[in-house]
């Protein structure tokens, strides 16, 4: 019974170490399910797919994509940067001095982490973005907006610290592509006019 432990004990230490040799590398995940805890501290991690049933940490200086999959908690500390343009986070927790940029996807619940004066930075961009106080409580705000693709949000925000959320926001409204043809048009029959 020992050695069964043992080797899976000395199994588990070599994966780790495996891990945190390959720091400037690009990992995949692109599908199966996954029941322990990602932590990836250099390097970029992409998730296109599959399913990370506990949590993945961003932390150090690493870089995590995701365009697909399903994560439960993932965390941005440090100065690790974040950006979701699809897939499904339950829990997304943004700490200090992490930035995460948010463009698509399903994002249930934002937790905003308190710590030093630096914050975290949380850039989200799309369409009719609107962020709603809620007051004390359990969630504190709500982002609501609609993606580039014209897909609907509203995201739960939570902050555990002092002063409000809104701080760490940076919204930023991507002009609908009908209105930009429209300015352009209008643009070159001004020039036109202008000559003639």
């Amino acid at each position: 019974m020992m050695k069964k432990h043992t080797v899976s004990i000395v199994l588990l230490l070599s994966l780790i170490l495996t891990f945190s040799q390959a720091r400037a590398t690009v990992t995949n995940i692109t599908d199966g399910e996954s029941y322990g805890s990602y932590c990836v501290q250099s390097g970029t991690l992409n998730v296109l797919g599959g399913r990370i049933n506990c949590s993945l940490n961003a932390g150090g200086t690493s870089t995590v994509n995701v365009l697909g999959g399903m994560i439960q908690n993932m965390t941005v500390r440090d100065q690790a940067m974040a950006s979701v343009q699809a897939g499904y986070i339950n829990t997304l927790y943004a700490n200090p001095n992490g930035q995460i940029n948010l463009s698509g996807g399903y994002i249930h619940q934002l937790v905003i982490g308190s710590g030093d004066q630096q914050g975290p930075s949380v850039n989200i961009y799309g369409r009719n973005l609107n962020y709603e106080h809620l007051g004390p409580g359990p969630i504190t705000a709500r982002i609501t907006g609609s993606w580039e693709n014209g897909e609907a949000f509203c995201i739960r925000v939570q902050h555990n610290g002092e002063g409000g959320p809104y701080r760490y926001f940076h919204m930023s409204e991507n002009p609908e592509p009908a209105t930009v043809l429209l300015l352009a048009f209008g643009g070159l029959m001004l020039r036109k006019r202008k000559t003639i």
